[in-house]
């Protein structure tokens, strides 16, 4: 299939494969395919939340989530698969807010569990009462690994020493104490990369608990773990 409309709304800091590549997740929506990912995607692209990306995907045969894709030829053609990518576009600055709130409108829920229960694996909350912090990494591996596909020595998400969360509830939390969740966002690495003395400057970039802007979580789980959330990109605009 050849996916024409794909809107990018974030992509995951990248991580690390048995046999040394290291790849992207990347979310985004398309008006015929609705919320989806595409995994793995090469850590060489980047490309900007409001891209509007063309490429050829297919199911996974390794994924059964029913929103998860992968380019064509991802297995034989890994590091050639950026070539594929066609970014035609980015969605204008003045169209940005109602082009969320549309997408809001659609796929919005009230609490993680109403996402279980249909068995989907991606969905957009509202949260309330955000806290964020930082958490030491269990797994902190400071040394940077190599990979096959690219000279670059890119960070995975184990070569950062802290793990940024959020705690918060939603607007019908089932949770006994609300959500704890990992925000996986790759520009949210970014900031920790080129700013580790600024660690806090994270939240307010993302104007966390401002009262002049509102602020939904787009959240997945994980293949392995269905029940396991995350926090993959964070829409926010003025009110």
């Amino acid at each position: 299939m050849y996916l024409d409309d794909f809107m990018v709304l974030g992509h995951a800091v990248p991580q690390e494969h048995r046999d040394l590549r290291k790849s992207i997740c990347m979310m985004g929506y398309s008006p015929t395919q609705g919320l989806i990912r595409l995994y793995p995607i090469p850590i060489r692209v980047r490309p900007k939340k409001w891209a509007l990306l063309k490429m050829p995907i297919e199911k996974s045969t390794s994924d059964k989530r029913s929103e998860s894709w992968k380019i064509k030829g991802e297995k034989k053609d890994f590091d050639q698969l950026y070539k594929k990518i066609n970014h035609f576009d980015i969605v204008k600055l003045k169209n940005r807010k109602n082009i969320q709130r549309h997408i809001i409108s659609k796929y919005e829920v009230d609490c993680i569990e109403s996402l279980n229960d249909k068995k989907e694996s991606l969905g957009i909350i509202k949260p309330k009462n955000m806290k964020p912090f930082f958490d030491k990494r269990k797994d902190y591996e400071p040394k940077i690994q190599s990979t096959l596909d690219s000279d670059t020595l890119y960070k995975a998400s184990s070569n950062f020493e802290f793990q940024p969360r959020i705690k918060y509830t939603c607007s019908n939390c089932k949770a006994k104490n609300g959500d704890n969740q990992q925000l996986l966002e790759r520009g949210a690495y970014e900031w920790m990369r080129k700013e580790p003395s600024k660690l806090d400057q994270l939240w307010k970039n993302y104007k966390i608990n401002d009262i002049d802007y509102e602020h939904y979580f787009i959240v997945g789980n994980q293949a392995r773990y269905l029940n396991s959330f995350m926090i993959i990109g964070i829409l926010w605009f003025k009110k």
